[in-house]
């Protein structure tokens, strides 16, 4: 054992053993990695460590600064040979801090650093692979960190042996990055006749290597991904927070890779590396909210709040905001179509119904549980006869009239009751045991609020996805209307809007808020990827029933998403929030991360590569009356369209725009492109087109040669 400048004992490297064989491998990037995410990130978490410990009083971002500040200059002072106590005196003097800090500051940074160092399992079988051929093993890397952390790290992860080589660059004085390293481990310790080094950086740890004669090879599993490379990048905007994002991130794929190994690589970087980010980022803000409002409880409704709800209970325990780990956290079965039966409203049918593609009279009525068969005679009087057909806004505008009045004032609306036919009495039949059978209905739906405890004046929050607020309208009306209170505070990944508030009501948007005009800009398209990423594990709500003396949402058939792979995204959120947990101690939790978390959204949803479209394109939406894959390859005739009509049209509802065209052949690509560029030329080339016709059709009425007319060359 040696002595450090600190007069502190540190464990000398240990010489390579005299064999033939070795395979050496960098350590952190590696064989192990960080959880907080990057070097940086660890500085954010060792300087909200060392406010917390009282030892320093500056701000987070300035010690970070400071901390940054003197490895450059011990780095400067004493080269490779550069240690942590090196940086941690520098850093003292920086902050005015006294002589002993110094050793402290060494402390705490280790500290953080042990805590947050986690195996990366592909680097391990490496290790285990060389030793089952008989090779020795050995660790070479460049750091500041003590060999003792190192080596205790790499035994606990079951990587390093007591005997094993591990060489660092502040204890020979040279770096990996030079090549030097490598020389001076074959000086001290024998060139072996077969050396392998394996490593993460494709220029220290394979260039080289090969340049000192060694062969390098590469091994990136835990390299970071696009994704996590942006929320790194965001840790000077969020104290760090986006740092352990991205460590979560990484950590959350790799153990995907262990344990779901037939999931597909891309989908499990997206999971991990966006909707994990996107939605923690939420869940956390409504968690915050709730404790903020001295609210005891939260419901998730269904179907997207299922996963959300399964995070929060991770997540909430981890958090240091009073109050919050001990908000009540409940799931609330309920959907638009299930509780409009109950409470239809003109509007908010309205609203409903002008978001459904391609609606018909039977479709809207089915909103309701009505058949068209039902309300023959009011449709026909609404001049609505034709009950499969398409319906414009006029015609859903009188849609709406029929089956509020229908719902409301049973028999008043010409439902065939007064016409004496046989088919008047069936009509009438059917319409009289349909309001007995929504009674019915609402009677039960009251019995599920009060055994949710809706009902037993305890106040509450809500948490929905993106959307109108229009669940949250329902639930205060069906609420209300059997004597209870509606939300004291509802909360939506995205308001959308106009719209106004009703009395007592408190719709909030997370990412942004239409209502009150705050957050950032809507995107029109992300709600698409919600749905993808909140697919939940049972079918849709249609009603509710009473089993054996409680009530009970009756639910539709499980989707075609589920055989898709929504249970693999779900698993790996779940892995997701349980990996931040460990970590969001660290940092500040209540920073917001909405802008660098939209950020890595919109890259993989407007900018998606190849192989993601290949794995989430497929994924199956489900519309009112059909399922179809969010990136359907648009053809041929629809580029043919769009140039045409000077427009693009290739997307549906639920839809993935750069999604379908990225998966379409390149010449068709190349077609949309040029569409997209002269598309705001489109209308001045319409005019155009529009002055030939209609002058050729102004020939043809006068003549050649008569009044109002230039005689042409086509004339002569």
């Amino acid at each position: 054992m040696s002595v450090d400048a600190a007069g502190r004992g540190v464990l000398a490297p240990a010489p390579a053993p005299p064999v033939q064989d070795l395979a050496t491998f960098a350590v952190v990037g590696t064989v192990l990695h960080r959880a907080a995410g990057s070097a940086r990130a660890v500085h954010y978490a060792v300087a909200h460590r060392l406010r917390r410990d009282g030892l320093v009083r500056a701000d987070v971002e300035v010690v970070v600064r400071a901390r940054q500040q003197a490895e450059e200059w011990a780095r400067a002072r004493r080269g490779a040979g550069c240690t942590l106590d090196d940086v941690a005196v520098e850093l003292a003097r920086l902050l005015d801090l006294d002589e002993d800090a110094a050793a402290r500051l060494v402390d705490t940074e280790t500290a953080v650093e042990r805590d947050g160092l986690r195996v990366v399992p592909g680097g391990l079988a490496r290790v285990q692979a060389a030793r089952a051929v008989g090779s020795a093993v050995g660790f070479v890397e460049d750091t500041l960190l003590p060999a003792r952390l190192l080596r205790e790290a790499l035994e606990d992860a079951g990587a390093a042996r007591p005997g094993d080589g591990l060489w660092l660059s502040h204890e020979l004085g040279a770096d990996k990055s030079d090549g030097g390293l490598y020389l001076e481990v074959a000086r001290r310790s024998g060139r072996p006749e077969q050396w392998v080094h394996v490593g993460h950086d494709p220029d220290g740890d394979v260039r080289m290597a090969r340049r000192a004669g060694v062969t390098g090879e590469i091994l990136r599993d835990a390299a970071p991904t696009r994704y996590e490379a942006v929320l790194d990048g965001a840790c000077t905007r969020t104290g760090g927070l986006s740092g352990l994002l991205a460590g979560a991130s990484r950590s959350t794929r790799l153990r995907l890779a262990r344990e779901r190994p037939a999931m597909p690589r891309e989908r499990a970087e997206v999971v991990a590396g966006v909707a994990g980010p996107l939605l923690a980022g939420y869940v956390l803000w409504c968690l915050r909210r709730a404790a903020e409002a001295g609210l005891p409880r939260l419901y998730f409704v269904a179907r997207d709040g299922e996963v959300m709800l399964a995070m929060a209970r991770r997540l909430a325990p981890a958090l240091q905001a009073d109050g919050t780990a001990g908000v009540d956290l409940r799931y609330l079965h309920g959907s638009r179509k299930a509780w409009l039966r109950s409470a239809p409203q003109a509007d908010l049918l309205e609203s409903v119904l002008s978001r459904q593609e391609r609606l018909t009279v039977r479709s809207g009525l089915g909103w309701l549980g009505r058949s068209p068969e039902e309300l023959r005679a009011a449709l026909a009087g609404a001049g609505l006869e034709d009950w499969d057909t398409p319906l414009d806004a006029d015609a859903r505008g009188r849609l709406v009239a029929v089956a509020v009045a229908a719902a409301h004032q049973p028999g008043s609306v010409g439902d065939g009751t007064q016409d004496g036919t046989t088919a008047g009495t069936a009509a009438a039949s059917a319409a009289a045991a349909g309001q007995l059978s929504r009674a019915a209905d609402r009677d039960v739906l009251g019995r599920y609020l009060a055994d949710v405890g809706l009902l037993d004046g305890t106040p509450y929050a809500i948490v929905d996805g993106a959307g109108h607020g229009t669940i949250g309208s329902l639930l205060t009306d069906l609420v209300r209307s059997h004597g209870g209170q509606g939300p004291a505070l509802e909360c939506y990944y995205g308001l959308d809007g106009p719209g106004e508030a009703t009395p007592g009501r408190r719709p909030t948007g997370y990412a942004y808020d239409e209502w009150a005009g705050s957050g950032l800009r809507q995107s029109t398209d992300l709600w698409v990827a919600l749905e993808m990423f909140t697919t939940a594990s049972h079918g849709g709500v249609l009603g509710y029933e009473v089993v054996r003396g409680h009530a009970r949402a009756v639910l539709g058939p499980l989707g075609a998403a589920e055989g898709w792979g929504a249970p693999d995204v779900r698993a790996g959120l779940q892995l997701y929030a349980e990996e931040l947990a460990g970590t969001l101690a660290m940092v500040d939790p209540d920073v917001d991360v909405r802008a660098v978390t939209d950020e890595v959204a919109t890259l993989f949803w407007a900018s998606p590569t190849r192989q993601e479209v290949r794995s989430w394109g497929t994924f199956p939406f489900e519309a009112s009356t059909e399922t179809y894959p969010v990136a359907r390859p648009f053809s041929t005739a629809d580029v043919a369209r769009s140039l045409l009509q000077g427009r693009l049209r290739l997307r549906r509802r639920g839809s993935w725009p750069a999604g379908t065209v990225r998966s379409a052949p390149l010449h068709l690509r190349l077609t949309h492109l040029a569409v997209g560029a002269l598309r705001p030329r489109a209308a001045a080339l319409r005019r155009v087109g529009s002055f030939w016709v209609d002058r050729r059709t102004l020939g043809r009425a006068t003549g050649p040669g008569e009044p109002g007319r230039t005689t042409t060359e086509e004339d002569r």
